[in-house]
């Protein structure tokens, strides 16, 4: 008999790592070698899901409830970590899709005939989307109770988080949702500060770049993604 695992956590950001895909996995351990691989994204909210497998070109699909372990009282405390999680992956996901406008609009800038104002917009987009992310701060591992993300062990000094930009808000938004997600217990302070400051520089980052894309498309509404849809 076969067995199937189906990773329940949100889909890892663009380019950032985490193993695995969507969909059926490892052996659960069946196999040797063939565990499941870790994935650096939360978890997803309890509710109801359909998975799908797919074998010689056909499929089937069944509805799947995610549920609380009953022995926790979804407290209002405790439904602060389904809020906060999805709160943070919506953002971090708008935030990816943005980066991706950016890059696509700085190539597009750069096949324009050069000019002053054009160079100028072009270093505007790249200071907010630069083509590379900074590797300091980025999304945290599992994390403990008492902090806002995951992190080195005791002792190891932190990193500096990198500057808030397009490249880089996803991943710390990522990293704030990641320090829940190892237990039941409400959020810490700490862990809702840690959302609630990502959330600050989200909402900062987006409207440069709704700023930016009104000023190239010549003071228009911004169109397309890159709006603060929570």
């Amino acid at each position: 008999m076969h067995r199937f695992t189906w990773d329940m956590h949100y889909d890892p950001l663009p380019g950032g790592g985490g193993g695995g895909g969507r969909g059926g996995g490892g052996g659960g351990g069946a196999v040797p070698h063939r565990t499941y691989p870790g994935v650096n994204a939360p978890w997803v909210p309890p509710g109801a899901y359909s998975v799908r497998l797919t074998v010689n070109g056909k499929s089937q699909t069944q509805p799947i409830a995610v549920k609380m372990d009953p022995r926790v009282k979804i407290t209002p405390e405790v439904q602060q970590i389904f809020t906060l999680t999805m709160q943070m992956e919506s953002g971090a996901k708008n935030a990816a899709g943005a980066y991706k406008d950016a890059r696509e609009l700085v190539a597009k800038l750069k096949a324009k005939p050069q000019s002053a104002g054009n160079d100028a917009l072009i270093k505007q987009v790249e200071d907010l989307a630069p083509a590379e992310a900074p590797t300091g701060g980025g999304g945290g591992g599992r994390g403990g109770r008492g902090g806002g993300g995951g992190g080195g062990g005791f002792g190891a000094p932190t990193e500096p988080p990198a500057p808030a930009n397009l490249a880089t808000v996803g991943s710390q938004m990522v990293g704030a949702a990641m320090g829940m997600q190892g237990s039941e217990m409400p959020p810490t302070a700490a862990q809702i500060q840690a959302c609630s400051q990502q959330q600050t520089a989200y909402a900062g980052v987006m409207a440069k770049w709704a700023a930016l894309k009104a000023k190239v498309n010549g003071g228009a509404a911004p169109a397309g993604r890159g709006g603060n849809r929570q």
